[in-house]
């Protein structure tokens, strides 16, 4: 018996062997059905591009229990309550020729997978290569429920925990031997590190396009971004503001740095004015590539230096602190254990003292916190960061609502690609194997009057969804930003018509962005959890994520949203989240109808208003809003824009807040190029930034930072 228990504590850790008794446990005792659920939850996570089928309509399941299409892989499972020889080869000649028929020349490989429950399993082997000398051209191989348990003890700790849970009570640490504990708490930090930074690298739009095969690695893509940095304007004397002087006087002062100076003058020589390269924010755009350039910092480290790069996705922090999240989460995920010992602990504090660690905090606008600048100030006075180096990552306009909160952080925002050169050299990567496409994307952005769209894939997450509807459906050019992700939209519900269990109706998909949009506006919206959407938030737009006929078992099985977690105060109740938080913004924008949703001022009565446009997270939703072309919204655009010029804040002289709702103008109008107010516009903003005469001939300025940043504008026109 000792001898028989030690082997088994050598054997299995003890998650690992709680897994198992789960994995036995379902395949054993639950129904036919249950073995294929528990078969694709396995799958789906085991390599990307796997797709789940279901029975639809008279159609039934075509003969496939899941695919990988693009290689033409097939699946059929199999699970009796008892093999028997006869059965079994009857279902084999019935699912092989029946996939077959159903199929085609798609079908190149196929797999029976089944699962032995009791008895001894018949010869399947031989019953298969009995129908390989029927199908020579086709590869047919099995998958035994032993087979499919070592596909699942191959996942991460979480992705097993996904599928199986975890042990709810209890000491798990009887079934490992003490000597065994010990080595375990010993980790190898820089491996560690990079395995973890290797789970988050990969393209965004990895998530919609890899059940298409379309998967790409990050370096396969990759174009080096240089960055900006952003100094404090200076001050300047009253008497220095004379209109004589002009806008230079007023521009934002950048100094371009590229990519390889940033990374050996800032990162490695420490060559940054307020915190020698030891605190670092990139900021951007949307889309602008800030993920990107976080993770190849990550990977220089690795690289260049013995440092170690401690990610983190602050999005699924669910309000902890970086140091709760780091001893709770991160150190369970890095130590691939469900319990976190004190020894563990020491270790990771021993760590943090010693001057090698970076943490990578990514994305500190989607924290499930309100006021997230000031959140993460507080948190970077502890003392445990003392010796920590900190490069984060945020967007442009929740940095720009609050920049002053982090005033120890030395700021870069990400340039744009460079057009042509750029631009072109992403595309040529993109389209490595279709030389054609190459040529015809190229051709179509150089048309003449394709100047703004030639603007706008200068920013590569926009790049990229222009690439990967290209290779769909080439033709006309969209306009604006909102008619690019309108045309990525039809583009990848083209290439998935027949791909998922239902019919991809102009209907359906209506309804489909209608309700997806209503769930993001109501999302954003909230004070905290833009980002992370929990159960049964969602399920109160979209219906009940297990019931195949409902639109949230739709939204998953296209990749719209996408679980990403667990509620902290319920293991039970998952988190889903949208692929990417543009589209997000993109959804919740093609839901409005009403400029008053943004902005219904009623002075006087401030509590009785609407100021949504006032709030940097409704910034870039307005823009996308007002590039939808939809000719029965353009009334409500004219609405808003007009109500921010005429905006008065009603709290006397100077109106403050009415310069304000101005200022906003210039950063949204320039997707609604049909604005009846546009002459208004410029006028306007002429005036905020020279100033005008009166008539006894003195001359009135606008107080910074409405000058500034109105001649700001007027230097870029």
């Amino acid at each position: 018996m000792n001898d028989s228990s030690e082997s088994t504590s050598d054997k299995h850790d003890p998650i690992t062997l709680f897994h198992w008794e789960q994995f036995e446990l379902r395949r054993l005792k639950g129904f036919s059905e249950d073995f294929q659920q528990l078969f694709e939850d396995i799958m789906v996570r085991a390599r990307p591009g796997f797709m789940r089928v279901r029975p639809y309509g008279k159609d039934g399941d075509r003969k496939c229990d899941g695919l990988f299409r693009q290689e033409g892989l097939f699946f059929q499972v199999y699970s009796p309550d008892e093999l028997k020889q006869a059965q079994v080869r009857r279902k084999i000649n019935e699912d092989l020729d029946g996939a077959i028929a159903h199929w085609g020349d798609e079908l190149k490989t196929w797999i029976f997978v089944y699962n032995v429950r009791k008895g001894v399993p018949p010869d399947i082997p031989k019953t298969l290569q009995e129908k390989q000398v029927q199908y020579p051209r086709i590869k047919i191989d099995h998958l035994s429920n032993d087979g499919l348990w070592e596909i699942a003890r191959g996942l991460t700790f979480q992705q097993r925990s996904e599928v199986f849970g975890t042990p709810s009570s209890g000491n798990t640490s009887h079934f490992v031997p003490e000597s065994s504990q010990e080595n375990r708490s010993k980790v190898d930090w820089r491996e560690t590190c990079q395995i973890l930074l290797e789970h988050w690298k990969g393209l965004t739009t990895n998530v919609l396009t890899k059940p298409d095969g379309v998967h790409f690695q990050l370096d396969g893509v990759f174009v080096p971004l240089g960055v900006i940095e952003r100094k404090q304007r200076p001050r300047r004397a009253h008497s220095e503001g004379s209109p004589e002087r002009g806008s230079e006087l007023y521009e934002e002062k950048v100094t371009p740095i590229s990519h390889h100076d940033f990374f050996e003058n800032v990162l490695r020589q420490g060559q940054s004015k307020h915190s020698q390269g030891r605190r670092i924010a990139i900021i951007g755009e949307p889309g602008a590539g800030k993920t990107t350039q976080l993770q190849k910092i990550g990977d220089w480290i690795l690289q260049e230096t013995d440092g170690i790069p401690i990610w983190i996705p602050l999005s699924v922090g669910e309000g902890k602190g970086l140091k709760e999240y780091l001893v709770q989460d991160w150190l369970q995920s890095a130590i691939s254990e469900l319990k976190v010992t004190e020894r563990h602990q020491d270790n990771l504090a021993q760590l943090l003292k010693t001057g090698k660690v970076w943490l990578l905090l990514d994305g500190v606008d989607e924290m499930t916190v309100a006021n997230v600048l000031h959140h993460m100030a507080t948190q970077m006075r502890e003392m445990w960061l003392q010796n920590v180096r900190v490069v984060l990552t945020c967007r442009l306009n929740v940095w720009e609502a609050d920049k002053n909160t982090l005033d120890n952080f030395d700021v870069y925002r990400n340039l744009d690609f460079a057009y042509p050169d750029e631009v072109h050299q992403f595309i040529d990567k993109w389209f490595q194997a279709k030389p054609d496409l190459q040529q015809t994307l190229k051709a179509a952005l150089e048309q003449p009057g394709k100047e703004r769209i030639r603007d706008m894939v200068k920013n590569p997450l926009r790049l990229t969804l222009l690439c990967y509807s290209w290779q769909i459906r080439q033709g006309e050019l969209p306009e604006t930003k909102a008619g690019l992700y309108e045309w990525f939209v039809d583009a990848f519900y083209e290439w998935n018509k027949g791909k998922v269990p239902c019919k991809l109706t102009s209907a359906k998909r209506h309804e489909l962005n209608q309700t997806l949009g209503e769930l993001a506006r109501e999302a954003i919206d909230q004070d905290s959890s833009r980002f992370r959407l929990k159960e049964k938030f969602v399920t109160c737009f979209l219906d009940d994520v297990d019931d195949e006929d409902s639109l949230f078992y739709l939204a998953l099985q296209l990749g719209w949203l996408n679980r990403i977690g667990v509620a902290e105060e319920d293991p039970f109740e998952g988190v889903y989240a949208f692929f990417h938080p543009t589209f997000q913004e993109y959804f919740a924008a093609i839901s409005l109808q009403t400029g008053e949703f943004l902005l219904k001022d009623n002075p006087g009565e401030v509590d009785n208003g609407i100021y949504r446009i006032f709030s940097p997270e409704w910034r870039e939703v307005t823009r996308l809003w007002l590039g939808i072309e939809r000719d029965s919204l353009n009334p409500q655009k004219d609405f808003l824009i007009n109500s921010l010029l005429s905006f008065k804040d009603g709290c006397g002289i100077p109106n403050f807040y009415g310069d304000f709702a101005f200022l906003i103008i210039p950063d949204i109008i320039d997707e609604y190029a049909e604005c009846k107010y546009l002459k208004e516009v410029i006028d306007q903003l002429i005036n905020s930034a020279f100033g005008h005469p009166e008539p006894d001939g003195s001359w009135t300025r606008f107080l910074p930072p409405a000058s500034w940043k109105a001649q700001s504008v007027l230097s870029l026109a």
